[in-house]
Parts: C-alpha cells; sequence; structure tokens
C-alpha cells in the first residue's frame, strides 16, 4: 500500500494551524461541521482602522462642529469648488468617523435631525464632505475611529481642529470652547488644559457668549468690532457686580437684553464721540488760557491717563484679568500702560491673597 503523501502534506499543515486535520475516512463525506466556503460576494464590514470607500450620502456631518462653510460667500465657494476638484483626482488621506452604532450608543437620539438615516458621523473633515456633496464627488474614503465617540473626546477633537483654522469667528471659536467646557463639567481651567491655551483666552471667549442674540448678529456682521466687543463686556460685567456682588461672574451669567442695547448704543456715542445735549454756540465755554492750556504733546497722554485712572478705579476692584486687558487694548500711551500695569500687580497680589486664605 503506497504513501499518501497529500493526505501526510495536509495534516502537517494543519498541526501547524494548531488545528489537526480529521482521520482519514476513506471516501467518507465531510463531516456537517466542516465551515462552508465563504462566497465572493460576501464582504465583510472593514474593521476599525482599516480606510475603505462609502458613498457620499452615508456619511452625516459632524453636530458639534460650530464652524459655519457660507456658500454665498465668494471665497469660500471657490475654496470648496477647488476642493472638490483636488477630490476627483483623488482623496490623499481618509475621513476620520464613527460608526452609526457608536454614535447610537453613546449619544442615543441626540441631533437624530441632522445624522437622519446615515451609517457614520464624520468627525473631522466637513469641508470635503460638502465639497463632494456641492460638486458630485460619489465617494469618500473613511476610517472608522469608534474609540473617538465619547463625548470628551469627540468635542475636545472638534475643537483643536477648528481652533487650528485662522479662519474660524471669534464667536465660532466660543460655541466651540463652551460646547467642550459643558462635555468637562463646566470648568474653565479644564478646557484650557484640553486645548493647550492659555486661561486668559478660554475667559475672553466665553466672554463673548454673555452677549445677546442681536448683540453677538452686529459681532458677526463686523459692525461691532471684537474690540468693540471685549469693551461692551467690560460694561456688562461691571453692570452684573453692581447688582449681585459677584466679582467674577461665571461664563453664561449676563445681564437683560434691554440692558445690554441700552450699554451698546451709550458706548456708540462715547466712542464716535457724539453727546446727547450739545451746548449751544453762544453757551459754549471760553478757551482755556494760555498759561492755563496742557502742551500740546502732553494733551493726549494726559487725557487718556486721566480716562485710563478713572475707569481703573471703578474697575480695580471686580479684580478681573479680562477687564485690564481689555483696558490694554484701548489705551495705548505710556502712562496709561503703567496704569494697567500697577493695576495688574495689584490684581495678581490680590489673588495669591485669596489663594492662601483657601
Amino acid at each position: 500500500m503506497g504513501i499518501d503523501l497529500t493526505k501526510q502534506l495536509a495534516n502537517a499543515a494543519a498541526n501547524r494551524r494548531g488545528n489537526a486535520a480529521p482521520p482519514d475516512q476513506g471516501d467518507a463525506a465531510p463531516a456537517a461541521s466542516t465551515p462552508a466556503k465563504t462566497s465572493r460576494r460576501e464582504v465583510p464590514a472593514a474593521p476599525s482602522g482599516v480606510p475603505f470607500a462609502v458613498p457620499v450620502e452615508e456619511i452625516a456631518f459632524n453636530p458639534f462642529n460650530r464652524r459655519v462653510i457660507d456658500l454665498d460667500d465668494a471665497d469660500q465657494a471657490r475654496e470648496i469648488k477647488e476642493l472638490a476638484a483636488s477630490l476627483k483626482k483623488g482623496q490623499i488621506s481618509p475621513i476620520a468617523v464613527i460608526s452609526r452604532a457608536a454614535w447610537d450608543a453613546e449619544y442615543g437620539t441626540e441631533h437624530a435631525d441632522k445624522i437622519g438615516a446615515a451609517k457614520y458621523v464624520q468627525i473631522p473633515g466637513g469641508r470635503r464632505l460638502t465639497a463632494a456633496r456641492e460638486h458630485g464627488v460619489k465617494t469618500l474614503e473613511i476610517v472608522v475611529k469608534d474609540n473617538m465617540a465619547a463625548r470628551e473626546t469627540m468635542l475636545a477633537f472638534t475643537a483643536i481642529e477648528n481652533l487650528q483654522r485662522l479662519d474660524l469667528s471669534p464667536l465660532e471659536e466660543a460655541e466651540q470652547i463652551e460646547d467642550l467646557r459643558q462635555a468637562v463639567g463646566g470648568k474653565s481651567s479644564t478646557v484650557a488644559n484640553r486645548l493647550s491655551r492659555p486661561a486668559s483666552y478660554v475667559s475672553q471667549r466665553l466672554d463673548l457668549l454673555r452677549l445677546c442674540a442681536a448683540l453677538r448678529d452686529e459681532l458677526r456682521a463686523g459692525t461691532m468690532t471684537l474690540e468693540d466687543a471685549r469693551n461692551l463686556i467690560v460694561k456688562i460685567k461691571a453692570r452684573i457686580a453692581e447688582t449681585t456682588g459677584v466679582k467674577r461672574p461665571e461664563p453664561g451669567v449676563t445681564i437683560p437684553d434691554a440692558e445690554q442695547i441700552e450699554l451698546w448704543e451709550q458706548y456708540k456715542r462715547d466712542r464716535d464721540g457724539v453727546t446727547d445735549d450739545a451746548p449751544e454756540a453762544d453757551d459754549a465755554p471760553a478757551p482755556a488760557e494760555a498759561d492755563d492750556a496742557p502742551e500740546a504733546d502732553d494733551a493726549p497722554e494726559a487725557a487718556e491717563q486721566t480716562a485710563a485712572e478713572r475707569l481703573l478705579d471703578v474697575l480695580a476692584k471686580q479684580d478681573d484679568a479680562t477687564i485690564i486687558e481689555a483696558l490694554r487694548l484701548r489705551f495705548g500711551s505710556d502712562a496709561a500702560r503703567a496704569a494697567i500695569a500697577a493695576a495688574l500687580v495689584a490684581a495678581d497680589q490680590d489673588d495669591a491673597e485669596a489663594d492662601t486664605a483657601e
């Protein structure tokens, strides 16, 4: 009886895999437990971390992304069109997504209207997804990152990616930071650490959210500058301190809309040098005597120093670094800067004493 070399080789290969072949059963049919071959058409789901292509309709936008792409803006529309042309030539890197199963497990029906029937939710890559949808790119390559589905992780990643972009508006930054602050338990210091940004940056951006909707619209439209907004927030926080006695109000604490708008209108009049009751020509004060008039070169600096000191008298007791920073932006002379620097030193000393007392 000859040696069946084929069967010996099969047994040796099975032993190396730790799964020895069954003993020789002659021409008997294979056992029922033998697994059937997988059809070539039965493609298993791609594992997490392996890029693969899907129709763009299966990807939902990240509902936590505060960045707005305005296709009515000519520059943004052109950039999106150019990006789509690049995608049609080839996608360099896949879009990171989380699966629908991971989304549902973490968020349930939250943002269900935005997710729809999508199978995946985009984390970064909103511009590429917009370009694909707007300009006929049929598929995009994605990579599943379900380990990023946790709320704090996803919000932190979304915020960091957006804050690295130069075209994000201050209000979009503020809204993104506030989302992350809520996710980490409301602590601004934790947000600063997660973003690797100074605490003052975080507090200044969050302060913008004290503005009512109408004033935020003015800031978006450019009729209110960022400097205007910061100066107005100084007044809002001073009003909060007057009415509540709280020197450092928590993020989101503000005053009624009507009071904000009244402060804004008064601020504009002061900024533009408009007085409510201008004196008649006959009642105008006589010019100062030559001996009493300040020197021409000293007049602007003296006026700024006086204005700075007057505001500092009102605000110094609030001990708020954001207010001091607003004053620094408002006053530019050496004398005013010196007064502000002195206030900063005093504020630091007060903070140190408060920390010691705690």
